[in-house]
């Protein structure tokens, strides 16, 4: 009979079947985890590249409207509403540096912009002044 030693091998693993396969179930949990380590890991790293992504943008949009660009600020506002920024600004669920960005995106659409004298109202003095100091 050739082959006598593999067929003790054989023999072995017949033997002790349960053994072996504790052992690839462990292998295979630990590849597992790994796995999932890896996919948590990138599919963290893939959000945190989306919200760095989108500050940029943002940051964009601020560049764009900077020294009153009138053009820009026209089109820009159709699309971001007031409300919807001071929304996304006060959102305690966004990251603090998106919601940074938003701030200085509404301080160049909104409030950084040519012409705010019609809108305010005309400039009057008060009809009295009340002063108040320490009596002595």
């Amino acid at each position: 009979s050739g082959g006598g030693d593999g067929d003790n091998h054989n023999k072995k693993n017949k033997k002790y079947p349960s053994l072996t396969k504790i052992q690839q179930s462990k292998k295979q949990e630990k590849h597992r985890e790994r796995t999932s380590q890896i996919a948590s890991n990138d599919s963290f790293g893939r959000k945190k590249d989306l919200a760095l992504f989108l500050i940029d943008e943002i940051k964009l949009l601020t560049e764009m409207c900077r020294n009153r660009s009138v053009n820009a600020i026209e089109n820009i506002e159709n699309h971001f509403t007031y409300e919807m920024l001071l929304n996304m600004a006060s959102n305690p669920w966004l990251p603090y540096r998106f919601r940074a960005a938003i701030i200085h995106f509404v301080i160049c659409l909104y409030v950084d912009r040519f012409p705010q004298i019609p809108e305010c109202g005309t400039p009057h003095l008060p009809e009295q002044i009340w002063i108040y100091g320490e009596n002595n």
